[in-house]
């Protein structure tokens, strides 16, 4: 009489029979999450640019400080969009309007405004705390879906997003080389949710004499550093350690297929499969009225409307007969 384990292995073996599947582990090439807080003054803008600069070619920047990136046009060529409402929806437009241009790279400066500015989430939180229906808890609970479609559509971009942070300060008092006693503002913590580093790959504060010390990385040649003058050479290291794997998924090939005119619903699924192991969801698109879809809506609208289509042709209606 065979054993368990023979007659597990008879039938195809033990891990086909499991609930999870395991596959090697490799490291996948895939855009770059980074972002930098400091105090005002810091160099948080031009420290995102000249490392988006060696990130890609085609820069587009999401300015959200009164055109404050523009002063460094001449150095750093990109393209920009400049925002004063800081509803999240307009992040989520924004996002997919650069998708669809085709920009490898997306500065936000600054993407707090996002979280404290104007129409952002912690004003919209208090427009909906009211006393006596569950107060905060109640309000972020209503919120909270919001919140993480944002960080979804930061993790979802098709190419590297370059991220400015404010950051709370506080005064210090220290002596300089000469022996004179100065103050000066140093960052305590940036102004965004508490936990925002666990979504990126690389996140430094910006010091004095233009240092950066990054705070967390998954990148092993800047861990635990203090960079000094970040900029092009630290971009380059990024983009080598990003490109490096095996590729995640041709996004923007991926909404062509969708879109295709000749696509069919067979196409569809594979398409789906495909874009399920790229982990690319969430990316954004536009539909043809502008309005938000993530590259898994529109597979999923197109797919339904194809198969109605099939379900209305007379071949299907002669197959359902027979």
């Amino acid at each position: 009489m065979a054993t368990a384990t023979e007659a597990t292995a008879s039938a195809g073996g033990l891990v086909p029979h499991t609930p999870f599947q395991f596959q090697q582990a490799e490291k996948e090439a895939r855009p770059a999450r980074i972002a930098f807080d400091g105090p005002s003054g810091s160099g948080r803008t031009l420290t995102a640019l000249r490392v988006a600069s060696a990130l890609g070619e085609n820069i587009a920047v999401i300015e959200t400080e009164h055109g404050h990136s523009h002063q460094y046009g001449a150095e750093v060529p990109f393209q920009s969009t400049v925002l004063t409402d800081f509803n999240p929806d307009h992040l989520f437009a924004a996002l997919a309007s650069a998708a669809v241009l085709g920009h490898d790279v997306v500065v936000i400066d600054s993407y707090t405004q996002f979280w404290t500015g104007t129409n952002g989430m912690i004003d919209k939180v208090q427009t909906d705390t009211r006393p006596g229906y569950g107060g905060q808890n109640e309000a972020w609970h209503k919120n909270r879906p919001m919140e993480r479609r944002i960080t979804e559509a930061l993790l979802a971009y098709p190419g590297h997003l370059v991220m400015t942070l404010r950051s709370d300060t506080e005064t210090v008092t220290e002596p300089d080389a000469q022996g004179r006693t100065i103050t000066r503002k140093v960052a305590v913590k940036p102004k965004q949710r508490a936990d925002i580093e666990y979504d990126l790959d690389v996140a430094g504060t910006l010091g004095p004499v233009a240092s950066l010390h990054i705070g967390k990385s998954r990148i092993p040649a800047l861990v635990n550093k203090v960079e000094y003058e970040p900029g092009v050479e630290m971009g380059k290291v990024i983009r080598a350690w990003a490109e490096e794997g095996k590729p995640t998924g041709d996004w923007l090939g991926f909404v062509r297929r969708a879109r295709d005119p000749e696509a069919t619903s067979k196409g569809l699924r594979q398409l789906w499969l495909e874009v399920s192991k790229a982990r690319c969801q969430a990316m954004a698109v536009l539909d043809e009225h502008g309005q938000h879809l993530t590259l898994a809506d529109l597979i999923g609208e197109r797919g339904r409307y194809l198969a109605q289509q099939e379900a209305a042709s007379p071949a299907h209606a002669q197959a359902g007969a027979a």
